[in-house]
C-alpha cells in the first residue's frame, strides 16, 4: 500500500503548523500549501532517482515475438532492465520449454549472428537463445524466432508524476517518514532556516540509507556491461 499525494502533503503541512488541504481544493491551492505539494513531489522524485532498482518499481513484461523479427521496443513505463531475467515461456502448442536467454553485447550478435538472422528473413532461424541491447530503445534476440514465442523479463519502471490528490507515490506507506524528511529539508530551505535545514538534511540522508539497506540487496545488482550503473549514494542535497 502507498499513501496518496494529498495525505503526504497534509502530513508535511501538519509538521509545520500549516492549514490542511481539502481534496476538492487540491489542484487550486496557493502559497504555503502549493509549496508543500511541490516539496512532496520533489521528495518522492529524490527517493525514486536515488536507486532505480527499488523493489516497488519492479514489473514483469511479456513480449510476444514476431516470426523473423530480431528487435523489440521497451514497455512504455520502462527505465532499466534486468538482463539476467529474460526467458522463453513454456508453450506446448509451440513445442517450447522454459528457456533462459543469455545476455550478450550487441557487437557479438553483429559479428556472429546478424547475417544469418537477416538471411533467414521472415521465416526466422529458430528458438532465440540470446538477448542483447537494441540500437534504439529496446532489446534484440538471436537466433531470429521461427515461431511466435513469448519472452518474459523483469524491468524497473519510471515513477508516474504526482498530480491529483488521490495519486499514490508508489513508495510503500512504511517509508512515508522518509518522504516527509526530504520534503522537510526543502521546507526549511524555503523558510530560510539553514540550521534546521542542515539537521533535517542529515536525518533525511540517514533515513534514505536505512531504507535502501532494508529494501535493496546490493549483491543482486545486474552484472551485464550493457547496464549503466545507477547506484548513486547521494541524498539529492549534496550532503
Amino acid at each position: 500500500m502507498s499513501t496518496t499525494y494529498l495525505d503526504l502533503t497534509n502530513e508535511l503541512l501538519r509538521k509545520f503548523g500549516g492549514v490542511q488541504i481539502a481534496e476538492v481544493d487540491f489542484l487550486s491551492v496557493r502559497n504555503t500549501q502549493a509549496n508543500a505539494k511541490d516539496f512532496i513531489k520533489r521528495a518522492v522524485d529524490i527517493i525514486h532517482t536515488h536507486h532505480y532498482r527499488w523493489p516497488f518499481n519492479s514489473l514483469v513484461h511479456t513480449q510476444v515475438l514476431t516470426i523473423g523479427e530480431n528487435e523489440y521496443s521497451w514497455p512504455s513505463s520502462f527505465r532499466v532492465p534486468d538482463w539476467e531475467s529474460f526467458y522463453i515461456v513454456k508453450d506446448d502448442a509451440l513445442s517450447s520449454i522454459t528457456t533462459p536467454l543469455k545476455s550478450i553485447h550487441r557487437k557479438e550478435w553483429q559479428d556472429n549472428g546478424r547475417s544469418s538472422d537477416y538471411d533467414a528473413g521472415s521465416t526466422g532461424r529458430g528458438l532465440p537463445l540470446k538477448v542483447f541491447k537494441s540500437q534504439g530503445q529496446g532489446f534484440g534476440l538471436t537466433p531470429s524466432p521461427d515461431k511466435a514465442y513469448s519472452v518474459k523479463f523483469n524491468y524497473f519502471r519510471t515513477a508516474p508524476v504526482l498530480t491529483n490528490a488521490t495519486d499514490e507515490s508508489l513508495i510503500p506507506t512504511d517509508w512515508d517518514h522518509v518522504i516527509i524528511a526530504h520534503a522537510s529539508v526543502l521546507m526549511y530551505a524555503f523558510r530560510n532556516n539553514p540550521e534546521e535545514r542542515q539537521i533535517q538534511a542529515d536525518e533525511a540522508k540517514t533515513l534514505l540509507g536505512q531504507m535502501r539497506s532494508m529494501l535493496v540487496n546490493e549483491n543482486e545488482n545486474v552484472t551485464s556491461g550493457m547496464i549503466v550503473n545507477s547506484n548513486s549514494s547521494s541524498s539529492g542535497y549534496g550532503v
